[in-house]
């Protein structure tokens, strides 16, 4: 600390000796005793043990110390970066812990100018008032992009946070990580985690069912697994979901009486297919599931138009009963 502060020495000399002194004996040892310490800790992720202590702690704030002053970055913290292996790298995944103190993350959704499986996402992160970047993808440029090694599974959507270099794929996993993160799922109730799992299932297979025209078939056998999708599987999953709904406690929200993912689950998938003038077919089904058509979004900002994110509430809310 004496050295980033101009006033402790009477002049450039003694500042050098002492800088020299610290960088090549009293650094050196320190640095030394630090990286034994990591090698003999059980599992090599903290300094003493299996879990934070104070210590972590220490580390960390001078780490971090180092880090974010220019001139001590480039002659002390790449030296640790070099020489001493093991606590570089405790130390850079520590501070991934805790990036939300030092800097917020940018996040951006990266998914093609439409609705599908990313809405769900979107709408989340948008109710929860989480800022993020809304990537829309063109098809055109998609074949690049998805050989870049940035998509794991070279498909979409694809969660991305930076600097904290987290990468999330698979709509399921990034939506169950978004729920326990911010506790829309209810993890430690085995019987509401299923109510809720099974909304979600039952959503996705609604959208998938109609996504499945989009396969590489002939069109007299797109045009006969629509019609036998929308005359027997729709009906009986949206007469399930109005009897399920019905046993609910309220039916202002899917399970219980809080917000689960699987509320927006069912908003993605209205968005995606149920909503749209694309499948006409669903209006005629919900007429005969007056609960389930109960359920509406209060508040609609176009999630998919290319515009500013606004920090918009989208919930579902049961219409008022017409006197």
């Amino acid at each position: 600390y004496p050295l980033m502060n101009p006033g402790s020495f009477y002049d450039e000399k003694s500042r050098t000796e002492t800088l020299d002194k610290l960088l090549n004996v009293n650094g050196p040892l320190y640095m030394k005793a630090l990286e034994k310490r990591l090698k003999e800790s059980p599992c090599k992720k903290f300094i003493v043990g299996c879990k934070y202590t104070i210590a972590d702690f220490a580390l960390l704030g001078l780490y971090r110390t180092l880090q974010t002053n220019p001139e001590w970055n480039k002659a002390f913290a790449e030296r640790i970066k070099e020489k001493y292996p093991l606590v570089h790298e405790y130390a850079e995944n520590r501070i991934r812990d805790f990036n939300p103190l030092y800097k917020k993350c940018n996040t951006r959704l990266y998914y093609f100018d439409m609705a599908g499986r990313a809405e769900m996402i979107r709408i989340t992160l948008k109710y929860l008032h989480q800022p993020f970047e809304d990537v829309r993808v063109k098809f055109e440029d998609w074949p690049k992009m998805k050989t870049s090694g940035k998509f794991e599974l070279q498909q979409m959507p694809v969660v991305e946070c930076d600097p904290c270099g987290v990468c999330l794929c698979q709509t399921d996993a990034i939506m169950h990580r978004i729920g326990a993160r911010f506790n829309l799922l209810p993890l430690k109730k085995p019987k509401k985690l299923y109510r809720v799992t099974w909304w979600c299932n039952t959503a996705k297979d609604v959208m998938e069912g109609c996504f499945r025209e989009f396969q590489p078939i002939p069109e007299d056998k797109k045009k006969e697994m629509r019609k036998q999708f929308f005359e027997k599987s729709v009906p009986t999953f949206l007469s399930v979901m109005e009897q399920k709904l019905k046993e609910n406690k309220t039916q202002c929200h899917l399970v219980g009486r809080d917000y689960t993912i699987a509320d927006f689950y069912l908003l993605g998938v209205y968005r995606a297919v149920i909503n749209n003038p694309q499948y006409p077919e669903f209006k005629a089904i919900l007429e005969k599931c007056p609960t389930l058509k109960g359920l509406s979004l209060i508040h609609i900002s176009e999630p998919t138009r290319r515009t500013p994110i606004s920090y918009a509430v989208f919930c579902l809310k049961k219409k008022k009963k017409k006197k």
